[in-house]
């Protein structure tokens, strides 16, 4: 039995055949170009914002560690205050309170020199109040809010305004130490104990007397009579009550510090200045004089 032989193909259609072979292998296939959005964006922008803020955070412990080291290392221990010890050092120019658990007010070499007596009992009761009010913890807790908006101007604003408004309030707290009859005269000492006590660099979490970014704000809120007048009518808007009212008459003495600023000028021009013989007659209460051995 005969085998039917293969068919044949025509060499014109193997030579078609073939050349389109050849063209698919030349000529590669389309590579489709990958998109970039926000999505893919958000791992580096992350990345970039943990790094700010640790960042921020490492800087503030490094120089807090730093200062600490210098203060403490060629510091004179002076007689402690409960818990709070006191240390006299070169590596300061004004009083300065620091440490969360380990706490000392630090003073410069030159503080009985430089201050007067009286001066030295408020400078003193300044920085014991940042410690005894929690402001160094309020500072750390600040750091790391500053430090989660680092990327944020206003973040950089606030935390300014939110020091000073601390100082603000510790320099009512000490004021309000006196009776009001010896305000006027504590004030001219108070002031002229921040204006010695000025320091030029801020640390995060360490709270100097004075620094010389507020310094002239600082003094024009001491001398100026009514600085609570807009947030006390804030206050009367929001509290219509009797008992807010009674509230609002017993917080009045913590504005007479300010309202016999004033008169401190006056005192000073009377001979009532810090140094003079009828500033001796004006002694602080007697909580100086038992806290304040230096005196």
């Amino acid at each position: 039995m005969a085998v039917p032989a293969a068919a044949t193909v025509p060499a014109d259609v193997v030579l078609i055949e073939a050349a389109d072979a050849a063209r698919t292998i030349a000529t590669p296939a389309a590579i489709p170009q990958p998109s970039w959005g926000l999505t893919d964006a958000l791992p580096l922008l992350f990345a970039l914002w943990t790094a700010g803020a640790l960042l921020l955070i490492a800087t503030a412990i490094v120089r807090h560690m730093h200062f600490r080291r210098l203060v403490l290392d060629a510091a004179v221990a002076l007689e402690p205050i409960g818990s709070i010890r006191l240390v006299m050092s070169g590596a300061v120019d004004g009083p300065v309170a620091f440490g969360l658990f380990s706490r000392y007010v630090a003073v410069p070499h030159d503080f009985f020199a430089r201050y007067a007596a009286e001066e030295r009992a408020l400078a003193i009761d300044h920085e014991l109040a940042h410690h005894r009010h929690g402001d160094l913890w309020a500072n750390s807790a600040a750091l790391l809010l500053l430090a989660s908006q680092w990327f944020n101007p206003l973040a950089w604003r606030a935390i300014r305004a939110f020091r000073f408004d601390q100082e603000a309030a510790c320099d009512a707290r000490v004021l309000t130490m006196a009776d009001t009859a010896e305000r006027r005269v504590r004030t001219a000492h108070y002031a002229a104990a921040i204006a010695k006590a000025a320091v030029g660099a801020r640390l995060s979490l360490a709270a100097p007397m004075a620094v010389h970014d507020n310094l002239q704000e600082r003094l024009t809120m001491l001398m100026q009579q009514d600085i609570s007048k807009q947030r006390d009518a804030g206050r009367s808007r929001c509290d219509g009550d009797a008992r807010s009212s009674g509230n609002r008459h017993r917080a009045r003495p913590g504005r007479r510090p300010d309202r016999a600023a004033r008169a401190a000028g006056t005192a000073r021009r009377a001979g009532c200045a810090p140094g003079s013989s009828r500033a001796g007659s004006g002694r602080s209460a007697p909580h100086h004089d038992r806290h304040h051995p230096w005196r």
